[in-house]
């Protein structure tokens, strides 16, 4: 199932951030960016958010928020403008207010709103976790009460960390994250979803996985700013896919030729130069591994990819390094990325920092 998500004004990287956090964990729920060719404007209320505030005024001297029926009008027109199918999920990304002041709501069409801004307000943490953690608890909501009537029935005024906490006072979102459990009387009402059939068994894993892994990132990160010390990398089965264990076996999606190429350098902490992948010894241990891990490809074309890779004349190497960095850096954060690049100056061997008994191997 495709879960259509729609950047109306946040920044362009952090919505790819929330996009790689939300696809981390395997199931059959894929979230997606939703695009359409840009018209007139749906709506712009107005840019008064943007104004500084500290702390003593944010809560009495915000401007006034959008009513709750306007949004979700204009969400509507949005989804159709992205030519998402009436009955799929979507997810309208704003820093815009709503009247209320509250993170998240939707109603029975599978239209849903989420605040993205003041964030700094009320956690010590990236804004990427507790935009992607509502997503999938919204997600899981609807899957369970169908519509908004239903969920303020079952939320809880009083806050004991469980996922359908109201979170009156705002901060109280902390607890939420950090427990990312149901109580026993929503578990009942989630096990009755699944058996009337609202809920696929499936869907409900996965999000709570997605869940659990920004639970674990938070407590890590609170750690890591103490300790120092970074989550082991696991390389597992047959496809050697990549996870880091402290981090809510988060999974680092590399394509074949991109996770040979990072497995080469995790096996070289001594560093290699980029000209010298074309020796016999480093050619043969790439073309071996990624034959391997390419199993769409014919030996011919897995030849062509990786002479092409190894060839000191090409920038294929760079290319492929500066794309696995990014995506580390995105999946893990400017800080904690530090310990898993590939670094080196130009011309000088490349490595990865990484001390390798933190690199674990599992069939």
């Amino acid at each position: 199932m495709l879960i259509h998500l729609y950047n109306d004004d946040i920044h362009t990287e952090l919505f790819q951030d929330i996009l790689v956090l939300l696809n981390t964990q395997d199931g059959p729920l894929e979230f997606v960016a939703a695009e359409h060719d840009e018209g007139p404007v749906c709506y712009s209320i107005s840019a008064n958010y943007a104004y500084p505030l500290n702390e003593e005024e944010f809560e009495k001297k915000l401007p006034p928020g959008v009513a709750w029926k306007t949004l979700l009008n204009q969400i509507a027109r949005k989804k159709q403008q992205c030519e998402v199918p009436g009955a799929a999920p979507f997810f309208f990304l704003t820093r815009e207010r709503n009247e209320l002041n509250w993170f998240s709501f939707g109603n029975e069409y599978k239209n849903h709103y989420i605040h993205c801004d003041h964030w700094d307000y009320f956690i010590e943490s990236d804004q990427r976790y507790p935009i992607a953690f509502l997503v999938a608890s919204d997600l899981l909501q609807s899957f369970v009460y169908q519509n908004m009537e239903n969920v303020l029935k079952a939320v809880h005024e009083e806050t004991k960390g469980c996922l359908m906490d109201l979170c009156i006072n705002k901060r109280d979102i902390n607890m939420k994250m950090r427990t990312a459990d149901c109580c026993s009387d929503c578990m009942d009402d989630i096990k009755e979803a699944i058996n009337d059939g609202r809920l696929v068994a499936a869907h409900y894993l996965q999000l709570m996985s997605i869940l659990e892994s920004i639970r674990q990132q938070l407590l890590f990160k609170s750690r890591y700013t103490i300790e120092r010390k970074p989550s082991e990398l696991k390389i597992s089965g047959r496809n050697k896919n990549i996870h880091f264990v402290q981090l809510g076996n988060l999974e680092l999606k590399l394509n074949p030729l991109e996770r040979t190429l990072y497995l080469f350098f995790l096996n070289h902490p001594e560093g290699v130069r980029l000209n010298e992948l074309a020796d016999e010894e480093h050619y043969n241990e790439i073309y071996q591994n990624y034959q391997e891990l390419s199993v769409v490809l014919n030996n011919e074309q897995i030849k062509k990819s990786v002479d092409q890779l190894c060839d000191p004349l090409e920038n294929s190497a760079s290319e492929k390094i500066s794309r696995i960095n990014s995506k580390i850096k995105r999946a893990l954060g400017e800080e904690l990325a530090q310990n898993y690049l590939i670094t080196g100056a130009r011309g000088e061997a490349k490595t990865i920092d990484l001390d390798r008994k933190y690199v674990i191997h599992s069939a």
